[in-house]
């Protein structure tokens, strides 16, 4: 906790923690960079995606981690493909730009695909 204090101390980091049900009422963007990381099942993950789209700037980014791409992916308490979902949704319909980086390179992590876990960033195109 005192590492994370530390690093969330310097004068151009904003965080706030909030539910994400109610995270639009606390907080007010724009923001260069969205981190998503909080539930990552449905209907949560999809609170917490379209909130940081709103309070992503044009042009700003928005990070979420462990994000399942494949169809038939591992679906635990924690986990499963519903991020992606909503990501991939967004992209779509929004001309966002959608990238995806491996978050393990080690093969009991990154082995099986339904098992892969990513980091995917959705870049807020300009308007």
């Amino acid at each position: 906790m005192a590492t994370r204090d530390a690093n969330l101390a310097a004068p151009n980091i904003r965080f706030r923690q909030f539910n994400s049900a109610f995270l639009l009422d606390h907080v007010a963007g724009p923001f260069d960079l969205v981190w998503v990381d909080g539930g990552h099942l449905y209907p949560e993950v999809a609170w917490d995606l379209a909130a940081a789209h709103h309070l992503c700037r044009d042009g700003g980014h928005v990070l979420c981690d462990d994000v399942i791409p494949a169809a038939d992916g591992q679906r635990t308490a924690y986990v499963s493909p519903d991020s992606y979902r909503v990501l991939d949704y967004f992209a779509a319909r929004t001309g966002a730009t959608l990238h995806l980086f491996l978050k393990r390179c080690a093969f009991k992590h990154a082995g099986v695909p339904r098992k892969r876990k990513y980091i995917a960033m959705l870049r807020r195109e300009l308007r």
